[in-house]
């Protein structure tokens, strides 16, 4: 059905006490004139339809005209397979008709998002579409940084300690370089001898 049709058929359904009752008059007896040849407005409905099914076409054409009636200004309903449903939320046709989310997943906005919840905070938890399962990896806490020695703990996540580089040796300054690490200089006592941290 054209814009144009659909628009004239709101129309005059809006002006009557009884908009279903209505319909079913129409489906019963003028619905070809309405929506062209059954088969064309059985084709309006985007959702699969098998005769094997023994879906009676008057009927959903029916649904499909009350859905997008009780509809018509909410984008995120579609006629799937036979019936309405909102896509923000529906499982089996998250988004679009069809599109179903795994078992690890939810039905959020009309995207599919993992349900995958890690209380360990040094995995990472997603959500496997083909399998529907949920696969915990461990995170990768290095900060990239040498002047640091990175863990993780399970409850608050990674760790960034700073490294030690005292080598114990008094004539010695010990400083950390990010790229290189730990960095040893040793005392400048010019032409003297530097002996437990002292020039003689």
């Amino acid at each position: 059905m054209d814009q144009q049709r659909f628009d004239e058929l709101t129309r005059r359904l809006s002006r009557s006490r009884s908009r279903r009752a209505v319909l079913k008059g129409l489906i019963a007896g003028a619905a070809g004139g309405l929506l062209g040849a059954s088969t064309d407005g059985v084709a309006l409905a985007r959702g699969p339809m098998s005769s094997s099914s023994g879906t009676d076409e008057r009927s959903l054409i029916t649904r499909w005209i009350l859905c997008n009636l009780d509809h018509r200004n909410d984008q995120s309903w579609d006629f799937c397979d036979g019936e309405c449903v909102d896509v923000d939320d529906d499982h089996a046709n998250c988004g679009a008709c069809g599109n179903a989310c795994a078992d690890c997943e939810q039905c959020v906005d009309g995207q599919c998002a993992s349900t995958c919840v890690d209380p360990n905070a040094c995995t990472s938890g997603t959500c496997d579409h083909d399998t529907g399962e949920c696969v915990y990896s461990p995170i990768n806490c290095d900060d990239g940084n040498m002047c640091t020695v990175d863990t993780c703990d399970p409850e608050t996540g990674c760790v960034h300690t700073p490294v030690d580089c005292d080598d114990g040796d008094p004539c010695t300054i010990d400083t950390c370089d990010p790229v290189l690490g730990c960095v040893h200089t040793p005392v400048d006592c010019g032409y003297l001898l530097c002996q437990n941290g002292v020039c003689v």
